[in-house]
């Protein structure tokens, strides 16, 4: 068993900061990455999960005016897609019911920090109706 007095253990916890000095010295001189590099590699990174997962398409609102999926609807803000059918009677009124409370409860953050969009799939005139409906029974 070592030998270990008093004035030893003081000693070596003075060393302990100049330690951690050179420790860091060391780190920063091995070619640590520099802020704007970390920035350059994380954009690439979002670029390729952006192509990978939400294509740049040309949609028409119900307005009947052009947007660009990525570009317009996503691009740095928080989001909620719904997909509904222009036909649908089943399930969609409940996701829709569901949809409003979360509305509801996200309050006046809704266009501003969280935006919501809901997509008709069907036939394009079916499809523009029952946008129309469905934003106007929803209070959307």
């Amino acid at each position: 068993m070592t030998d270990l007095s008093r004035r030893k253990l003081l000693g070596a916890l003075g060393m302990a900061p100049v330690a951690g000095g050179l420790l860091t010295i060391a780190g920063s001189a091995t070619g640590a990455p520099a802020p704007a590099a970390v920035d350059r590699v994380q954009a690439q990174a979002r670029e390729s999960a952006r192509l990978r997962y939400f294509p740049n398409l040309t949609l028409r609102t119900q307005d009947d005016k052009e947007v660009r999926f990525y570009d317009n609807l996503i691009k740095g803000k928080i989001v909620t897609i719904n997909f509904f059918y222009a036909k649908c009677e089943d399930v969609c009124p409940i996701v829709t019911s569901n949809l409003v409370k979360v509305q509801e409860l996200l309050g006046d953050q809704v266009g501003r920090q969280v935006f919501m969009y809901s997509k008709a799939r069907g036939p394009r005139a079916a499809a523009a109706q029952a946008r129309l409906h469905h934003s106007g029974s929803q209070g959307g």
